[in-house]
């Protein structure tokens, strides 16, 4: 399954949440964030990710699970995207990477 595209608040809360479950597992933290709607823990980090688990369950879960990228919402945000891209070498041939990152643009905006 392919990575969820998540609002820009919903990312962060969900880095926030790794960065503090760092020492766990990959299945103890998805343990967490299956949890984490029905939980007592308090927070912003926490009430946003609260909020989309119970708006969004599909999408919360799958970015859980196969991971998440933030919704490109605004010329600034796709900028910073393509800047990312351009910084990194190539992984393949200079046409096959681009044809790639053509894709992944494509897709995140038909998933919007």
């Amino acid at each position: 399954m392919e990575k969820a595209i998540v609002p820009k608040q919903v990312s962060q809360a969900l880095d926030l949440h790794k960065l503090v479950w760092d020492k766990a597992s990959s299945k103890t933290q998805a343990l967490q964030f299956m949890a984490l709607p029905f939980s007592e823990v308090k927070g912003t980090a926490a009430e946003t990710l609260r909020k989309y688990a119970i708006k969004e369950p599909e999408k919360y879960m799958q970015a859980v699970l196969y991971g998440y990228e933030p919704r490109i919402e605004d010329k600034k945000d796709l900028a910073n995207v393509i800047e990312i891209w351009v910084a990194k070498p190539y992984v393949d041939d200079e046409r096959k990477d681009i044809e790639q990152f053509a894709g992944v643009i494509t897709k995140h905006f038909q998933q919007q």
